[in-house]
């Protein structure tokens, strides 16, 4: 049985819901209404989890991928691996702050968590641009069709 490849679908959620969580965080800064804040709390525990959960996905999907890199690739997953790790745990550092920032109502934890969140942000858009080295550089992760899958390479398309 084939795995399903969670991995691609999950960094998608793990992308934008830390960027979203900063919009919503922004908002809530110069309007003051709370609801954004508590819209930015929500935001900040999900990207949490799907970060986590990309993280988690794609050490799955690394054993598999690595020995199929050359030395650049294999060099390239590493520091993939590496970063997406320092990125779970800012996050999770980050909802922490943000929950203090709410219970204690203090704004310089406001001010930290918006500060955080820009550069976390900056870390995942690195990390993305990483993983999209690994895919359309090196090949991490996609199946080149052979010719027991219907493509043959010496056939021409006749159109």
């Amino acid at each position: 049985m084939e795995e399903l490849p969670l991995h691609p679908a999950l960094v998608h959620f793990a992308i934008v819901l830390p960027l979203i969580t900063l919009v919503f965080e922004l908002i809530y800064r110069v309007s003051k209404n709370h609801i954004y804040s508590h819209i930015s709390f929500i935001l900040a525990i999900f990207s949490a989890i799907f970060i986590a959960l990309a993280m988690y996905s794609g050490n799955i999907a690394g054993p598999d991928v690595y020995p199929l890199l050359n030395e650049h690739g294999k060099i390239e997953l590493k520091e993939h691996k590496e970063l997406g790790l320092y990125l779970a745990l800012a996050m999770g550092v980050l909802a922490m702050i943000k929950i203090a920032s709410i219970r204690l109502n203090k704004n310089i934890l406001g001010i930290i968590f918006v500060v955080g969140m820009f550069i976390f942000n900056y870390g995942v858009l690195v990390q993305g641009h990483h993983g999209g080295e690994l895919v359309y550089e090196y090949g991490a992760g996609v199946d080149c069709p052979t010719s027991s899958d219907g493509f043959d390479e010496d056939e021409e398309d006749d159109d």
